[in-house]
């Protein structure tokens, strides 16, 4: 019998909070400083700022798409 909790599946769960986490914790605050040199004037500040925009959506989809891809695998019988 399978557990009925997808991120308890072959420890999906740990990698999934820790890709969240990282993504959030390393992308808002490039942002941040992304903002701020804007404000200075400096011509790498637009880089930074996407680059923050990429790590936070890259952190907030990430448990989104694991739970996606392990459903499909379950309902697809594939843990059989």
């Amino acid at each position: 019998m399978q557990p009925e909790d997808s991120r308890s599946v072959h420890g999906v769960g740990a990698r999934n909070r820790e890709q969240e986490i990282l993504g959030i914790a390393l992308g808002g605050p490039t942002m941040i400083i992304g903002f701020m040199h804007m404000a200075a004037g400096t011509h790498d500040a637009m880089k930074r700022v996407l680059f923050g925009c990429a790590g936070v959506t890259g952190g907030l989809a990430t448990p989104g798409c694991i739970n996606w891809l392990v459903a499909s695998a379950r309902d697809a019988n594939l843990f059989a």
